[in-house]
């Protein structure tokens, strides 16, 4: 339909001068479906379809076996039988008779050629041709009364020599009311492994070492009969051609093998690791969230030889690499919501319900730093990885995400998977391509990026290029290669390689040996095949490509293979690449974060000023609340600005300190000049009293500025210059600390959200320059290597808890020894008990009362000394019994002005024992606190093992590093809101 047509209405003249509107036309409607357009012209979405099919008083769908009923195991291998059941659901006020007709055929189009199931399928592909045969067929009746279900087996053995294909289970239900529905179920007969001389793993002559100290992957090694050496942690590798690193091997603070042959050769096969060791121990990014489905990056790799995307979906059984139930806190931060630490960062999660379907269950983000190839992606913006191959030097570690071992229950794609994996390390015939040299020509802004993300190259000077070297050309390359391009012509037909980084035909077309066109287009998204193991383009996905901040760039439009609507092409055979899309310009610093810091540095006046780096956020504030001025009274607000770099916009504020925030008086944006202090100043008169008081700020807008600012002053007055070096004539200043000298106190940073679309595209376009110049052979150093033999050193001090293991209680008064119990009850009591999880603990008992507020308890320490800005990790073991699901509290309060040291914690305690781990700053420093652990109303509490120790920062880790260029926000976490 023509949507927002104009529609004229016919003037009702008789009744033109009747109160209202008479509207001569329609044109722009607010679209909604009470109000726009005829009820027949909205048409259903998927969801809404979705939503009529299972949402009516009766419902009969296909359904998972009896054990578990919601699984979808589709991946079968002849001779196995197939255990479905259908389900029948009445929710309508009457009871009802249903006939459920079943029948189980292959799927149109699919079958192996030469096989009677081909024959069938070609039959179906026939216009008019009847309905496939059955292979198995059955009905079934059932009587539902209102309110209940009803579930019918469906079993099917399949023939041992039944075809591999896809096949159908199709169910038509007939309900006496006159109702029909009808379901399908798709099922993906997998062949089964091969066993004979050319199938079997066992005849692989490769050398093979296993790292392996929980034994899950030697028992499938052994099962392969793949004959391997076990070895240890300090093992030599050296006469071993693969390393297989067995699931859950490695931990965090604990031994494992260098991977320093890798260098010169070695292949590793990794199984699955938990979230803990991928992140902290190799500084990967991860997410701990549930896939049932990838997709192929590189569908022709071997590893992948025998499977789709049909097949790499909900998997049979459970995984089992993760704990059915997520290990969270309640946060107050967050509302109570559950919350894990992510980068350091605390974020919330949703619940998980279980593991079942699961293809993986920990994944890693694509890099954007090294040679990673993706052979498997899927998650939030298919960002992530389970099937991540690294290279470096003449070797490379594969590292398997896929829940591949031990399974609850075997699945034919899963073992197909795992077959492929061990066959292609143990292979001889898949070498590791050699490393290129990188040069460089154009703008000074690439070759910063490519320094940021560690490719060594060298400066292109005009010397002849060898069959080896990787040209890069950026803007500004045409006029020192233009002179050149007979020479490149010949280079490239020999072997060379050139990656043109958004470069326009009128730049391009000066040296190189085809001509392209290129059009200033925006370009948000675009679609294309995953691109073959021999393509430029290998690994990389159309969500690579993806803009989130759409503006114009040069796509090609001829003169090359377009892919992806021109922001990726290839000419020359492949030797001549294009990129039109490259990540420094959308970032140009992306290991910088909005802050706000003091430095003893270049100030404008006194020892120290004010540093601020808005990075990708558009803008932010920097300011202080004071009281208002007087009514009718003039004012004067300055300050010094000295910007970093390159020119800021800055501009004064005084506004209201509460709603509606309505302004004293807004300046004038002002461009300063890069690298010099200018004073900038705005005077006013009060017209109007503001008794919530005011905020004085300054504004800086555009994102990357960087500024140092000092020097605030508001009084009350005209504006009187300062002369730096001199003390002031102005008068009395409002403003406290107004220099800095006293650090950060009083003044307050406010910056608006982050542009997180801006910094999802970097991230994408970084893996995207990555992958392409990987491609090409240019690969950017890690430390991965040298981090899997290298243990994580965490650094974490005594505890600073006296008697916390309650061992001591000399005076035999059932309070341990350091401890105090307080109450408002004289019946509330503790004692201490030897059967806690680590011997000895405390109980604490509180009576029900009337008045909850005169009742519960609290056990106290006096006296740790905390020191501000330092990190403290708390843990301690706690149970609880008729609390009723009432939290218990945990805090440190320094005993002067009782202010918090530790934020409040809330924690519930079940009546299983369980672990609490809190990580938290110390706000201030004191000697004089108090530890405290306190319930409301009647209940008993156990606590035992309880530790308060110094430790390092939660955000310091390995993952800010060597892998990827930005600095992870809280809201760079995709799966804040996701559930499984």
């Amino acid at each position: 339909m023509e949507r927002n047509r104009r529609v004229n209405l016919p003037t009702d003249w008789e009744n033109l001068q009747r109160p209202g509107y008479s509207p001569d036309y329609i044109e722009d409607r607010f679209e909604r479906m009470d109000m726009a357009y005829a009820p027949g012209d909205w048409v259903a979405t998927a969801a809404a379809q979705a939503m009529y099919r299972n949402n009516t008083p009766l419902l009969a769908f296909i359904a998972g076996k009896p054990e578990a009923v919601t699984s979808k195991d589709h991946n079968y291998l002849p001779g196995e039988s197939v255990v479905k059941q259908l389900v029948v659901i009445n929710n309508s006020r009457q009871a009802v008779d249903c006939t459920a007709k079943w029948r189980f055929h292959l799927m149109a189009g699919q079958g192996h050629s030469g096989s009677a199931a081909a024959g069938q399928a070609e039959a179906n592909k026939t216009p008019g041709a009847p309905r496939p045969r059955p292979l198995a067929a059955g009905t079934a009746q059932v009587h539902v009364e209102t309110g209940r279900q009803a579930r019918m087996p469906v079993q099917i053995a399949l023939a041992p020599d039944l075809a591999p294909g896809t096949y159908e289970l199709a169910a038509i239900f007939d309900f006496g009311t006159g109702q029909k529905q009808e379901d399908r179920f798709a099922v993906h007969v997998l062949p089964r492994p091969d066993t004979g001389a050319s199938g079997t793993l066992a005849g692989a002559k490769a050398k093979v070492a296993l790292f392996d100290p929980q034994g899950q992957t030697a028992h499938e090694l052994r099962r392969l009969q793949i004959a391997f050496d076990t070895l240890g942690a300090d093992a030599d590798l050296r006469g071993y051609e693969v390393l297989i690193v067995g699931k859950s091997a490695l931990t965090v603070d604990g031994p494992a093998p260098s991977l320093a042959p890798v260098r010169d050769g070695l292949k590793v096969l990794v199984f699955e690791q938990t979230a803990e060791v991928l992140q902290d121990r190799l500084g990967f990014r991860i997410a701990e969230y549930g896939l049932r489905n990838v997709f192929r990056r590189v569908p022709d790799h071997p590893a992948l030889a025998g499977l789709t995307e049909d097949h790499l979906r909900d998997w049979r059984g459970e995984a089992t690499l993760v704990p059915p139930r997520l290990k969270y806190q309640p946060s107050d931060k967050y509302a109570g919501a559950p919350v894990v630490r992510w980068c350091g960062l605390e974020v919330p999660r949703l619940w998980r319900c279980g593991n079942r379907g699961n293809v993986a269950s920990v994944l890693i983000e694509k890099p954007a730093v090294g040679d990673f190839l993706p052979l498997l992606d899927g998650g939030f913006s298919l960002q992530y990885s389970p099937l991540l191959e690294y290279r470096e030097g003449r070797g490379m570690v594969l590292f398997c995400q896929m829940d591949v071992t031990g399974r609850t229950e075997e699945d034919p794609a899963a073992e197909q998977l795992l077959r492929n994996l061990l066959r292609y390390v143990l292979e001889s015939k898949h070498p590791v391509a050699p490393q290129r040299k990188a040069l460089y020509v154009g703008g000074p802004e690439g070759r910063e990026y490519l320094r940021q993300a560690g490719i060594a190259f060298a400066e292109y000077n005009g010397v002849p290029l060898g069959p080896q070297d990787v040209l890069i050309a950026a803007p500004g390359a045409g006029e020192k290669l233009a002179p050149r391009a007979a020479a490149l012509t010949r280079w490239l037909e020999a072997g060379g390689r050139l990656v043109a980084l958004e470069l326009e035909d009128a730049e391009a077309n000066r040296f190189l040996p085809v001509p392209i066109r290129t059009a200033r287009q925006e370009h948000i998204a675009a679609w294309f095949p995953p691109p073959g193991r021999s393509s430029p383009f290998a690994g990389i996905a159309p969500a690579d490509v993806h803009n989130r901040d759409p503006r114009e760039l040069p796509l090609l439009q001829a003169g090359a293979d377009v892919l992806g609507g021109g922001v990726l092409a290839s000419a020359a055979g492949g030797r001549v690449v294009f990129c039109q899309m490259v990540p420094y310009r959308f970032v140009k610093r992306p290991e910088a974060s909005p802050a706000f810091t003091v430095m003893e540095e270049d100030p404008a006046e006194g020892r120290a000023s004010a540093w601020i780096d808005l990075a990708t956020v558009p803008w932010a504030q920097l300011g202080q609340k004071l009281s208002a001025g007087q009514v009718g009274n003039t004012y004067t607000f300055s300050a010094f600005v000295k910007p970093v770099g390159e020119p800021a916009t800055v501009r004064l504020e005084v506004e209201r300190a509460g709603r509606p925030w309505d302004r004293a008086v807004r300046g004038q944006d002002q461009k300063l000049p890069a690298d010099q202090w200018s004073e900038i100043h705005v005077t006013f008169v009060v017209e109007k009293p503001y008794p919530e008081g005011w905020q004085a700020y300054l504004h800086v807008a555009g994102a990357e500025a960087r500024l140092r600012a000092d020097a605030f002053r508001l009084y009350e007055g005209p504006y009187i210059p300062w002369e730096r070096g001199k003390v002031p004539a102005s008068p009395k200043n409002l403003l406290a600390n107004a220099g800095f000298e006293s650090g950060t106190a009083s003044w307050y940073f406010n910056w608006n959200t982050e542009q997180q679309n801006l910094r999802k595209t970097f991230r994408r376009s970084a893996f995207l320059l990555s992958r392409i110049l990987a491609n090409c052979g240019i690969r950017a150093a890690t430390p991965l290597l040298g981090r899997f033999g290298t243990p994580l050193q965490r650094a974490t001090g005594p505890s600073l808890v006296k008697n916390g293991d309650f061992t001591t209680d000399r005076d035999r008064d059932g309070v341990p020894d350091g401890w105090l119990l307080s109450s408002e009850s004289k019946q509330a009591s503790c004692g201490l008990e030897t059967a806690g999880p680590t011997g000895h603990c405390i109980r604490i008992t509180s009576p029900e009362t009337t008045d909850r507020r005169r009742s519960g308890a609290m056990l106290a320490q006096h006296d740790l000394p905390m020191r501000q800005g330092q990190w403290y990790r708390v843990s301690f073991l706690a149970k609880a019994e008729a609390l009723a699901g009432r939290q218990v509290l945990f805090a440190v309060q320094e005993t002067v002005r009782w202010q918090p040291i530790l934020e409040y914690q809330r924690f519930a305690p079940a009546e299983q024992w369980k672990e609490f781990t809190f990580l938290l700053p110390a706000r201030a420093s004191a000697d004089k606190n108090r530890l405290q652990i306190w319930f409301e109303g009647g209940g008993t509490l156990w606590l035992a093992d309880v530790r308060l120790a110094p430790c390092e920062p939660p955000t310091a880790g390995r993952w800010l590093s060597g892998l990827y260029l930005d600095k992870p926000q809280e809201w760079d976490d995709p799966y804040r809101f996701f559930r499984w």
